[in-house]
């Protein structure tokens, strides 16, 4: 359990400082206990704090996971952009789609918890806080943008900014799909459902490759 550096924040850098370490306890929930596990009993208890204490600084549950979302969209962004930005040569559509599903593969929480968004993190969250965190997703969905564009001139800004909701809706697609429950993942050792078993990282590769190259070509 994390001890809460001070009893009741009180000044606005308390409240930030308390704010964070709330989601830092979720994440450790999270990736331990997954989706279902991290209650907000369960986060409260992580972080130290009483659950009532919680709703000073988030609505619901929900709302904690969405917060963490975003966190690590960022990190995601921040690690796709930087990559591009370091490749050799531009238009290398296979290695876009291939450092994309890397970075995704490498931050499995942001692709558990963007399988969740539509069907349950948003299900328990005000409309005023929904339009907070996506407005803080289209700040950083612009440097995605620029990546994409960079490392593909031959792709329009319009289209880019398509490209960016598809490969996040694959991601979203992709996850459950190729991580299973366990009695399905039993079940798919059957040697003629071979075809349904899916590597999330290949798979994503492929198929990021294919909308890239799809939307450089129009």
């Amino acid at each position: 359990m994390t001890e809460a550096p001070f009893m009741r924040a009180r000044s606005a850098e308390q409240k930030a400082q308390r704010a964070e370490a709330i989601l830092s306890a979720a994440a450790h929930v999270l990736d331990r206990d997954g989706i279902e596990g991290a209650t907000l009993a369960a986060i409260a208890a992580e972080a130290g704090v009483v659950k009532s204490g919680l709703y000073r600084y988030y609505e619901s549950r929900e709302d904690v996971l969405m917060h963490l979302l975003a966190q690590d969209a960022v990190l995601l962004i921040d690690r796709v952009a930087a990559a591009y930005a370091a490749l050799p040569q531009r238009n290398d559509f296979a290695a876009m789609g291939r450092i994309f599903a890397a970075e995704c593969a490498a931050l499995p929480r942001f692709g558990l918890l963007i399988s969740q968004m539509a069907s349950v993190l948003e299900q328990n969250v005000s409309p005023a806080r929904i339009i907070e965190i996506k407005r803080g997703f289209l700040a950083h969905m612009g440097r995605m943008v620029e990546a994409l564009v960079t490392a593909a001139p031959s792709i329009a800004r319009a289209d880019a900014v398509f490209l960016v909701n598809a490969l996040t809706h694959l991601v979203a697609g992709l996850w459950p799909v190729t991580h299973p429950a366990p009695a399905v993942a039993e079940a798919l050792e059957a040697p003629d459902l071979e075809p349904f078993r899916i590597e999330f990282q290949d798979q994503l590769a492929r198929s990021a490759t294919a909308l890239i190259r799809g939307m450089a070509g129009r």
